[in-house]
């Protein structure tokens, strides 16, 4: 009895450690009890974010107006902002939302040294240096914007994307995202490595891409090649 005892004991150890480095590993550090809606509302407005922001934002909207945002879960707070402030990169600055990009970013950059094996922390960190990213560049200090979306692509390329496959979407994005910087500042090979990045399913992310690419090789007087890029997109 004694042996069974202490063999059971011994084994429900295992399984608890176990179960703790898998919840590192493989998804997110908090449960749907301790982040209820970032396994609902917010998993669905990341589906759309990237390709179809508008049902991202309709999403957030409907969610904003069924509670108050005060009484959410830390994780669930920073994850509204996070999402919040993504959609706003989408159009003009939103000045309030601009100004929590500090704390949402600290928040999940605690949770990045605390979880460093989390790829949901990973991609969402990478999604808070997008959006500092994006405000950098709206007002124009290209080189700092530079600098994040960098910061934000060393995140996401971290992330397994058979079990993540939206980050595909978003390092076509960053990348869509450097590569016009470089090619606004007229540099244009620079600008040709960065947006023969994309990865993912052809898409309008690719496309632009493409078209992006045919006019710096336009630029570089390098007309056949340019042909066969503006006949890929």
């Amino acid at each position: 009895m004694g042996r069974a005892f202490f063999r059971f004991v011994f084994m429900a150890l295992v399984l608890a450690v176990v179960a703790c480095q898998r919840r590192d590993e493989v998804s997110y550090p908090f449960d749907n009890v301790e982040a209820p809606f970032h396994y609902s509302v917010f998993d669905k407005a990341n589906a759309f974010m990237t390709l179809q922001p508008d049902s991202a934002m309709r999403i957030l909207m409907a969610f904003h107006d069924s509670v108050d945002i005060r009484s959410l879960k830390q994780p669930d707070y920073f994850e509204f902002m996070l999402l919040a402030t993504e959609i706003s990169t989408k159009g003009p600055v939103d000045s309030f939302l601009m100004t929590q990009n500090q704390r949402v970013n600290y928040f999940y950059d605690s949770l990045h040294h605390e979880y460093p094996s989390s790829e949901m922390v990973d991609f969402l960190l990478a999604k808070s240096y997008y959006c500092i990213a994006n405000y950098e560049e709206k007002s124009d200090r290209p080189i700092a914007a530079c600098d994040s979306y960098f910061k934000a692509l060393s995140l996401a390329e971290k992330v397994n994307a058979e079990r993540f496959p939206l980050v595909n979407e978003f390092l076509a994005l960053a990348y869509n995202k450097i590569g016009v910087i470089y090619y606004n500042n007229e540099s244009w090979s620079i600008a040709i490595d960065n947006l023969k990045k994309y990865k993912g399913k052809e898409s309008i992310l690719a496309a632009r891409a493409l078209a992006c690419i045919g006019d710096a090789y336009t630029n570089l007087e390098d007309y056949q090649t340019a042909v066969s890029y503006f006949e890929k997109a």
